[in-house]
């Protein structure tokens, strides 16, 4: 071999360890890249898991030493709002709480300080969700937003007053208070019977889950979608609103043994009415 072979030769054994080594430095920066990506991210998730196997071991001890309990069910109505006070129909309209709202939940929950729960289920309508947040203040449970147990839908109607509105048929607002069952679906809305139909979905789901046999639920609800619930523990589907609309921060009270649920307090107010 010539010395001119020899030198080529030699350039590129180099070049070729060159790259080599450019390769390797390369990828053990990327390897040390991603693995911190990977350590943060699975850091992350494991705080999270951690979190979920605290509150699901806690939830579990709870029910542990309240094995004698039966399931009990709190089904609250929401806070006042303004179009409550307007009496307009809210229905699915996203509506927060006004003042006297967001103070009857937080005294409905200084009322209610007492009482061990495990769950909160709301409608996923911020007046629900506000609700049941006041009133579980301070305690951590976990919140699942459920929409079977949202308002009943008016449809195009939602925003009319009941009390001089001028597209409202009159014979709805009558069937509405005192014949609902019969009452007349507004366009693009639901009918009493279509959230009879999921609240009953919502309450069979609760009770065949073994996990909640022993629990005790705090339910954040609405007027119609809360006394179609309340169906569920009469013989009596029709008599929907059973003496009245429900005041709001109204809790009913149900107590389920065996797949059958009894009520046994109705509208309970947690509050001073005079204030």
């Amino acid at each position: 071999m010539s010395k001119m072979d020899t030198i080529e030769t030699a350039q590129k054994d180099e070049q070729c360890t060159c790259t080599a080594e450019k390769g390797t430095w390369s990828e053990s920066i990327n390897t040390l890249f991603f693995s911190d990506k990977m350590r943060i991210v699975y850091n992350v998730f494991r705080h999270i898991s951690n979190k979920t196997t605290l509150w699901y071991n806690s939830y579990r001890m709870r029910l542990k030493y309240r094995k004698a309990e039966n399931m009990k069910l709190y089904i609250i109505r929401h806070g006042e709002t303004s179009w409550n006070k307007e009496k307009k129909l809210q229905g699915q309209h996203d509506i927060m709480l006004n003042d006297a709202g967001v103070r009857l939940a937080e005294l409905t929950g200084e009322g209610m300080k007492d009482i061990d729960f495990d769950l909160v289920i709301s409608s996923p309508l911020i007046r629900a969700k506000q609700t049941a947040e006041l009133v579980m203040a301070g305690r951590h449970l976990p919140m699942i937003t459920d929409r079977r147990i949202i308002e009943l839908s008016f449809g195009d109607w939602e925003g009319e007053c009941v009390r001089d509105s001028k597209v409202l048929p009159p014979d709805f607002i009558d069937k509405f208070y005192n014949d609902p069952y019969h009452c007349m679906k507004a366009p693009g809305g639901e009918s009493f019977k279509d959230v009879l139909k999921r609240t009953e979905d919502f309450y069979q789901s609760l009770v065949q889950n073994k996990a909640y046999e022993n629990a005790t639920i705090f339910i954040s609800t609405h007027g119609a979608a809360g006394r179609c619930l309340l169906a569920n523990f009469y013989e009596d589907k029709e008599d929907i609103w059973r003496g009245g609309i429900p005041k709001n921060c109204s809790v009913c009270i149900v107590e389920v043994k065996d797949g059958v649920g009894t009520v046994l307090e109705k509208d309970k107010i947690f509050y001073d009415e005079a204030e």
